[in-house]
């Protein structure tokens, strides 16, 4: 089984519709959780792994969404930010043209569809162990 799965919207991948559940399920997981949210414009080769994801930057956040959801292709969610009380409350959405879920490292890779030159990383801040066999 891979441990990535990925969602296009608009594809005829078989697994298209199978991989988005599995990305729904993740995301509402992480309701009451500890993240990491990051943003980073994508390189002009259009290389996505040529992002660097850990050095922090501006626009990146760690927060404890208090809801998350996903209704039809976007995925909304509310932040706990105490300093920030009458903008907790508020939905925020965001509408992908296509995602990549790790299930191993725990991140999401967001790509927006109204601006397809940055990528968004989201990742569950939390210690995982794994059993390794050798």
């Amino acid at each position: 089984m891979s441990q990535t799965s990925i969602w296009t919207s608009g594809s005829a991948n078989s697994d298209n519709e199978a991989n988005l559940a599995q990305i729904a399920n993740w995301w509402r997981s992480l309701v009451a959780q500890q993240i990491t949210w990051k943003q980073r414009p994508i390189p002009d080769s259009g290389k996505t792994s040529e992002i660097n994801w850990e050095t922090d930057e501006q626009f990146d956040e760690q927060f404890i969404p208090t809801s998350m959801d996903l209704r039809g292709i976007t995925l909304y969610y509310r932040k706990n930010t105490p300093s920030l009380v009458s903008v907790a409350d508020e939905e925020r959405n965001l509408t992908p043209f296509s995602l990549e879920f790790d299930s191993f490292s725990q991140h999401l890779y967001i790509n927006s569809g109204s601006g397809r030159n940055y990528q968004i990383r989201v990742t569950l801040l939390q210690i995982t162990y794994h059993t390794i066999t050798l």
